[in-house]
């Protein structure tokens, strides 16, 4: 039988200087969803970083190649806010990193309560 793999890392968010008013709206610990945007013209591995019904931005295209193919097999990804980056100077934007949990679909649908 094959050992599931388990995924546990920070990234930051990219894109975030573009969504700024719902950036700063954001808190630490708050739960994110990543959804998928395989039509994206940019890049077929897109996924889309969303608090509520507001995008902030995108996991960085290194990262979401791996995270792309692991979502579309149907594996469970959980999100949250690990740190919020406040800018140094105020022409500068606020940063978002992001603390990425994958687990193999197989293990959360067989865990035990």
């Amino acid at each position: 039988m094959r050992r599931a793999k388990r995924w546990n890392y920070a990234t930051r968010v990219a894109g975030t200087h573009y969504r700024q008013p719902a950036v700063k709206r954001c808190h630490q610990g708050q739960r994110v969803k990543l959804v998928r945007a395989p039509n994206n013209q940019h890049d077929g591995n897109a996924i889309e970083v969303w608090v509520g019904n507001q995008q902030i931005g995108f996991v960085p295209r290194e990262e979401a190649v791996r995270l792309a193919w692991a979502m579309d097999k149907g594996d469970v990804v959980e999100a949250h806010i690990e740190k919020i980056w406040l800018p140094y100077f105020e022409d500068e934007s606020t940063d978002i990193t992001i603390r990425v949990k994958r687990t193999d679909a197989a293990i959360a649908t067989c865990a035990r309560p």
